[in-house]
């Protein structure tokens, strides 16, 4: 397939040349932004799109989706089966029976689908609300799969799946393949799919190369080293007798929130976070890890238990106290952004007397730019800065670098340096599925499993 893209007068992509076949899997990663979501939505035949009349301020995104697309040659079917990063966006109704009946017409194949992916009979009568984001991805997925097409992409999906599902989902596309469908995936983490990959590519926001692993290399070796530096810098600090965040016999169910949930408990959970020091917390899809991290942020309250912070209770601490102690960068940032632009955010921090948060945020973000232009690693950046306080001493990143490509990886992380560098003491918390990461870090494990809570 060779494809160009035009956006007004700006030539976005030119004579991009992407080996796309039946019976194939081919590899793209890279550059997360604007472009790779148009790119994604060309190769899956949903741009561009008609637009009969434009509107102020939305004209500068749907601009985007509106360009000339001229395929020069190849293979490129008209309508592909499209899963993307945010699975909120392919659920329509508000109970997973309700998705399966009215948008599949062969509900037994997505059940099959489901049971593979994990999700069993006591997920159908579930509401959407209750589930968790891995779950409502494997929802999206097994409604995806369950269809017959010639072509599937899956873009910024691997980041929602513990590695149970990753490898039952490759079974699923290896089927897919040998049923002469071609598939698409678009993604950071993609090793397992190495040896069944016909091509890989590297994109880099403009253009395609070929066999991009000598600059994937060189990328995540940049990000291993601001790693490495971060790990060192906490090290020189770290005071093990200091225990920043205890979690005491802590038992929680979702029974007094929602009755629907109430098949997750937290069973007597004890363990510690001490001061300067990275930790990750591990577990498979809906094992409770956000649930954990919403318990932290004081959003439920343990049933029984108690979680002390600096060796003070947690439930003493006002809202003010624990929004300038505790930073919470989620998985989706554009959840938790309440402004309309960077420069309301600065405006906020000065009129909340948070120097520290606003000389971060003019160092990056120098112009008032609108949320809604802003790529997901500025978002995530822009979010980081502004829940931090001179006074921060616990940051708990929900699947931090997932979604963003490698050099905002890397630059992610060397502004999260910056951060330690510039706090007196700091503990960092990292939700993540992503191996890769685990790997890189030189940190403390905690892993949930079927409500129990073990240090590894």
């Amino acid at each position: 397939m060779v494809v160009s893209y035009m956006v007004g007068s700006e030539e976005l992509f030119k004579e991009l040349k992407i080996d796309i076949r039946p019976g194939t899997l081919t590899l793209i990663t890279g550059y997360e932004g604007m472009e790779t979501y148009i790119l994604s939505g060309i190769i899956a035949g949903l741009f561009p799109i008609e637009i009969d009349e434009f509107v102020e301020p939305l004209n500068e995104i749907l601009k985007y989706f509106n360009g000339k697309l001229t395929v020069h040659s190849g293979w490129l079917p008209a309508g592909a089966v499209y899963v993307g990063r945010d699975p909120e966006k392919h659920i329509l109704f508000s109970r997973v029976y309700e998705e399966i009946k009215m948008r599949s017409s062969k509900p037994d194949i997505v059940l099959d689908i489901m049971e593979t992916l994990g999700m069993g009979e006591d997920f159908i009568n579930r509401k959407i609300s209750t589930l968790s984001g891995g779950e409502m991805m494997k929802l999206a997925l097994s409604l995806a799969l369950a269809k017959k097409s010639e072509l599937y992409v899956l873009h910024g999906i691997f980041g929602w799946l513990d590695k149970t599902v990753k490898l039952q989902l490759t079974k699923i596309l290896i089927q897919r393949m040998q049923s002469e469908s071609g598939i698409v995936v678009i993604d950071e983490e993609y090793a397992h799919l190495l040896e069944f990959a016909s091509k890989s590519y590297f994109f880099d926001g403009k253009d395609i190369h070929p066999d991009g692993q000598r600059e994937l290399e060189q990328f995540r070796i940049k990000i291993s080293n601001v790693i490495d530096d971060i790990n060192a810098l906490l090290e020189e600090r770290e005071d093990k007798n200091n225990r920043k965040l205890v979690f005491r016999n802590v038992s929680f169910s979702y029974t007094s929130v929602d009755k629907e949930r109430s098949s997750f408990s937290l069973k007597g959970a004890s363990f510690s976070i001490c001061n300067n020091r990275i930790y990750a917390l591990i577990g498979r899809n809906g094992s409770g890890k956000s649930t954990v991290a919403k318990l932290i942020c004081r959003v439920h309250r343990p049933d029984s238990g108690e979680i002390l912070l600096n060796g003070r209770a947690l439930v003493k601490y006002t809202r003010e106290e624990l929004v300038k102690e505790i930073c919470y960068v989620g998985q989706f940032p554009e959840h938790q952004l309440v402004y309309s632009s960077t420069g309301e955010y600065k405006r906020a921090a000065r009129k909340n007397r948070n120097e520290f948060s606003f000389n971060f945020l003019q160092r990056y973000f120098k112009e008032s730019i609108p949320i809604s232009l802003l790529s997901p690693y500025q978002m995530k950046v822009l979010l980081l800065l502004s829940n931090i306080w001179d006074s921060t001493e616990l940051i708990i990143l929900d699947e931090p670098t997932w979604g963003i490509g490698l050099s905002e990886k890397a630059e992610f992380y060397r502004i999260l340096k910056e951060i330690v560098e510039s706090l007196d003491g700091v503990s960092i918390l990292i939700i993540t599925h992503s191996s890769e990461l685990l790997e890189n870090l030189d940190c403390s494990v905690i892993e949930i499993e079927n409500g129990v809570i073990r240090e590894v």
